[in-house]
């Protein structure tokens, strides 16, 4: 899915705005929270804990 990929763009960038905004969007496009987590096992690998820690608020809206 683009969406989840454009997710981790913006993650690894650490912009927590833009992680908010693409986590609507995946969600509105009906990722699923298990492609989610995923995606962020793949950002934690590739862009590490910053990148991780700039989804903060983006993973809150998973509840």
């Amino acid at each position: 899915m683009k969406i989840l990929m454009a997710l981790a763009v913006v993650a690894s960038k650490q912009c927590e705005s833009c992680t908010v905004a693409q986590m609507k969007s995946a969600l509105k496009n009906g990722a699923t929270k298990e492609e989610i987590m995923e995606t962020m096992e793949v950002i934690s690998v590739t862009s590490g804990a910053p990148a991780v820690a700039a989804c903060r608020d983006a993973l809150k809206l998973l509840k």
